[in-house]
C-alpha cells in the first residue's frame, strides 16, 4: 500500500513527522508523547485508565510512559483515595519545569503550521480530526 493514498495511513505518517520534528527541538529529556502527557497532567492528576484514555493509548504504553517519567522525577504515583484499586499519576514540581521549557516548543511549532497552512486548510484539518472515532 502507498501511504500517500490513505487518509488514514497520512495522518498516522503525520503523526510519527511531527514527534519527530518536536523531539528534535525539545530538551532531551522527554519525548513528545511524555511532553504531552505532562501538559495534560499540569491540568488534573489521572489515574492510568484517565491517562489511557486522554492520549489514546493502550494499557502497556501508558504504564511505559509513566514508568519513564516517575523514573526520571517528573510524575508520581500514589493510591487513588477515591479508589484504592487504582493510581493517581500527578506531575511534580521537576514535571512542571520541564513542561514549562516544552510548551514554548509546541506553541512555536503550532504558529509555524497555521501561518504556512492558512486559515481554511487549519480549519478543514480540525473537521478531519473531530471526524476521527475513537475507541473506548
Amino acid at each position: 500500500m502507498d501511504p500517500e493514498s490513505g487518509l488514514a495511513a497520512s495522518i498516522l505518517l503525520a503523526g510519527h513527522r511531527v514527534a519527530r520534528v518536536l523531539e528534535a527541538r525539545l530538551d532531551a529529556n522527554v519525548s513528545s508523547g511524555e511532553a504531552v502527557l505532562l501538559g495534560v497532567l499540569r491540568d488534573e492528576s489521572l489515574t492510568m485508565s484517565g491517562v489511557m484514555q486522554a492520549l489514546h493509548i493502550k494499557a502497556s504504553t501508558a504504564t511505559s510512559l509513566v514508568s519513564r517519567l516517575e523514573t526520571a522525577g517528573l510524575v508520581s504515583r500514589s493510591r487513588n483515595p477515591a479508589d484504592r484499586r487504582s493510581f493517581l499519576v500527578t506531575i511534580t514540581p521537576a514535571g512542571e519545569a520541564q513542561w514549562a521549557r516544552a510548551e514554548p516548543v509546541f506553541a512555536e511549532f503550532d504558529m509555524a503550521l497555521s501561518k504556512a497552512s492558512g486559515a481554511q486548510a487549519l480549519h478543514g484539518f480540525q473537521a478531519v480530526l473531530l471526524a476521527l472515532p475513537t475507541v473506548d
